[in-house]
């Protein structure tokens, strides 16, 4: 009764999660009237401790409580696709198809990417290979090195993949990071990074048969 204004109307609401969300502020307390909605970031839940548990599922609880103290409550139970899962050093490889050496040279050398032991409920699984392209780029006598990502061919159902490789980062022993990324069937990511060293030969012929 009487005028109807936000402190007469709103209803506290508090939302808590179990198991509990790292990272999460526990019993998040907001007062409101009408819809009121509740934003937690993917970034988040990837931190929680089910990060590594296949079929993750949260019951999230929403109390609300009005000016006159009554109280009423809902819970939902929702899972959580966490994307394909592995362990073991092989869940992502580079190697240079040539057994016999250990690095290679940038756009001559071989390389086999390969992923094993990806597991996931939601098949089946494609793969992706990116790269970091480093270029120098000089104004005068200033010269700087810029990354700019880059995929190998895209998505593919097959686990591995053969190709030459462009030049690592000369600041950095010729260094190259190669990402495979890969996607269940709903569309949840998962990443592995390798480093492998790529050296610039300047091999005139070779570079342009690759061209």
């Amino acid at each position: 009764h009487g005028d109807v204004t936000f402190e007469r109307c709103a209803v506290e609401y508090k939302w808590t999660f179990e198991p509990v969300v790292v990272g999460y502020e526990e019993g998040l307390t907001v007062r409101g009237f009408g819809r009121v909605a509740l934003f937690l970031p993917a970034k988040i839940l990837e931190k929680n401790e089910l990060s590594e548990a296949y079929d993750a599922m949260y019951t999230i609880t929403l109390t609300a409580k009005d000016e006159t103290g009554m109280i009423g409550s809902s819970a939902l139970s929702v899972g959580v696709n966490l994307g394909a899962q592995c362990e073991g050093t092989k869940c992502f490889a580079v190697k240079p198809v040539d057994p016999a050496i250990d690095e290679g040279s940038a756009m001559d050398t071989a390389f086999r990417l390969t992923c094993e032991g990806w597991l996931d409920q939601h098949m089946p699984l494609q793969y992706e290979f990116r790269v970091k392209v480093y270029l120098q780029t000089c104004q005068g006598e200033d010269c700087r090195i810029e990354t700019v990502d880059s995929t190998l061919g895209g998505r593919q159902m097959g686990k591995s993949k053969v190709t030459t490789l462009p030049p690592g980062n000369p600041e950095n022993d010729h260094r190259l990071e190669i990402q495979a990324i890969v996607y269940d069937a709903l569309g949840a990511t998962q990443v592995r990074e390798v480093i492998v060293k790529s050296v610039f030969v300047p091999n005139v012929p070779i570079l342009i048969e690759k061209a």
